[in-house]
């Protein structure tokens, strides 16, 4: 089976339910900051990324006159057109013995699937 391209695809394979999908929705309207939001375990999105390359989605929250119900389906299908980031914890390799508190460093990686590219970051 392929890598889904969209949120949509998720939450169609029921690997996303709508509980933390409206959960996104609120947060980013409560808090329109940009950044990673977790959505499910080991898929995050950035909402206001996805605001910024969602026209419709960017006119709707505009409006003056916008309903909340409008602008939170906006924002929802903004959200579920959108392709998925990948988010895994992996332990790093360390030479030498486990950190003061007995635990070993965590790097974070971050994939963002496509259908054409994956990019990687790291922290």
């Amino acid at each position: 089976m392929t890598d889904p391209s969209t949120i949509g695809d998720l939450y169609k394979r029921k690997r996303i339910t709508d509980e933390q999908i409206d959960e996104a929705v609120t947060s980013y309207l409560n808090d329109p900051t940009p950044g990673l939001r977790p959505l499910a375990q080991g898929v995050a999105v950035d909402v206001g990324a996805i605001m910024q390359a969602t026209p419709h989605a960017r006119e709707v929250l505009a409006m003056r006159d916008a309903t909340e119900a409008q602008m939170h389906m906006a924002v929802r299908t903004a959200i579920l057109l959108a392709a998925p980031i990948r988010t895994v914890d992996a332990v790093a390799v360390q030479d030498g013995p486990a950190s003061a508190t007995g635990r070993r460093h965590r790097s974070r990686r971050v994939r963002r699937a496509g259908p054409d590219e994956t990019i990687v970051h790291e922290k």
